[in-house]
């Protein structure tokens, strides 16, 4: 099994994981369901993908984003690498590893879906 984070991986837990650590009075909230649905969705009519949020197009992407979620607490979520590296440092020695649906290998692990 591969226990690398994709980039989509990454960009979906950075958006929608609380990553807690630290001081959880100063965590930015995480995406809801709904909240993360419209950003995808958005995303989709652009033809890009949670990853583009991390890449030479992210600024243009949420500069043009207008749904439910505030552009200042998107770029909050997007801006929590440290603690997502050490969130997957304790997962992976927990032998815990994250797949998301934008991985490859999804499908084949939980069906049709």
């Amino acid at each position: 099994m591969n226990t690398a984070l994709s980039a989509n991986t990454k960009a979906i837990l950075l958006l929608a994981s609380p990553l807690m650590a630290g001081n959880s009075r100063r965590q930015v909230r995480s995406l809801v369901a709904g909240e993360y649905r419209s950003l995808a969705r958005f995303l989709h009519t652009c033809q890009a993908e949670p990853a583009d949020l991390m890449g030479p197009r992210a600024e243009e992407l949420i500069d043009r984003y207008d749904g439910p979620v505030d552009k200042t607490r998107l770029r909050a979520l997007l801006d929590r690498g440290f603690l997502l590296s050490h969130a997957v440092e304790r997962w992976q020695a927990r032998a815990i590893w994250v797949m998301s649906r934008a991985d490859d290998g999804y499908r084949g692990c939980f069906g049709s879906g």
